[in-house]
């Protein structure tokens, strides 16, 4: 898995998990609760704090369907918006993306300098505008949502033509909110095997079982839509987390990275104490007097590790006393 950087934060195999606050236009058009919900992110942990670029004439086509045009440009971010909100988030320590909806959007954003592209599920089969993307030379962040193996093979294919081996992929259920059941975890590592990038997983379940679980699987950037309130109007607040919640989120993966440890089958420094006390000797079943063969019937195992190890109790068998040895005595090598 090659490691990517994507402004101060590194995805890669020995990296944390990127953790991204999908912001979106969950601020309904209020730039103060905008900038508070900014500030609440970076203060719950988030590595990278989202928004998302697009005109409704670039998005949705009027013709077909009017009502999401309209309810799209009630919620576009203006462009002289974009670089107040990217001041904030990077005044914060964080790094600001945005996704962007058409070539003019990316177009844009490559101005204000952005380190990466995230693309939404409804973009990983636009395979033209994948290219387009890619030839910018920054990573691409891939969401693949209603998507098949094939059609992200077709999106990987596209990038890697125009030379941009810096891909990101995120396994997603596109349903809004989506039920654990449906996350399908395992296909994150079927990506990650068959593509050899690093995987994610842009999370649309309520709780903290499915991003968890993906972290264990091996996850390596996770995406959680970030709201003021879940009971606000608008189509993403009911999936998505608020301060405390997300708080608690970015604690969860934190733990679960720490609790995946290392591939090395060790005691654990914590486990240090416990070896003595835990662990079994070889004690004397009954009195055993000098000069006397140790036979499997005059020996037993019990606590504590003061003595013959119990995985060595057939080494044992057969050795003579040197002394006498009481019976439920801890039986030490030099006794023999």
């Amino acid at each position: 898995m090659r490691e990517i950087k994507i402004g101060n934060r590194l995805v890669g195999a020995a990296s944390p998990a990127l953790v991204i606050a999908e912001v979106g236009y969950n601020f309904n058009g209020d730039y103060t609760l905008a900038h508070q919900m900014i500030d609440e992110a970076a203060a719950a942990g988030a590595d990278i704090i989202k928004f998302q670029t697009y005109t409704a004439s670039g998005h949705v086509s009027a013709r077909e369907s009017r009502s999401q045009w309209e309810a799209l440009r009630q919620t576009e971010l203006p462009r002289e918006r974009h670089a107040e909100l990217q001041r904030h988030v990077e005044e914060k320590g964080c790094v600001f993306l945005s996704t962007p909806s058409d070539e003019e959007d990316a177009d844009f954003l490559e101005g204000l300098g952005v380190p990466a592209f995230k693309l939404g599920s409804d973009d990983c089969s636009n395979y033209q505008y994948v290219r387009y993307l890619a030839r910018k030379g920054r990573p691409l962040i891939i969401s693949t949502g209603t998507c098949t193996l094939a059609e992200v093979g077709g999106a990987v294919e596209a990038a890697r033509a125009e030379g941009n081996q810096e891909l990101i992929l995120l396994q997603c259920t596109s349903s809004y909110p989506a039920e654990a059941r449906f996350a399908n975890l395992r296909a994150m590592q079927t990506m990650g095997q068959a593509f050899q990038v690093p995987v994610g997983f842009s999370d649309h379940t309520v709780g903290l079982a499915a991003l968890t679980a993906a972290v264990a699987l091996g996850a390596k950037v996770i995406e959680k839509h970030f709201t003021f309130d879940k009971q606000a109007p608008g189509p993403d607040h009911a999936l998505s987390v608020d301060y405390a919640d997300f708080r608690d989120l970015v604690r969860a993966v934190r733990e679960a990275e720490a609790a995946l440890g290392s591939p090395s089958k060790e005691p654990a420094a914590c486990e240090s104490s416990m070896l003595e006390t835990f662990r079994k000797s070889v004690v004397a079943r009954r009195d055993i007097p000098a000069g006397t063969h140790l036979t499997r019937e005059l020996l037993t195992v019990k606590r504590p590790a003061t003595g013959i190890p119990a995985k060595h109790f057939e080494l044992a068998l057969g050795r003579i006393a040197r002394v006498d040895i009481p019976a439920d005595s801890v039986i030490k090598w030099e006794m023999v």
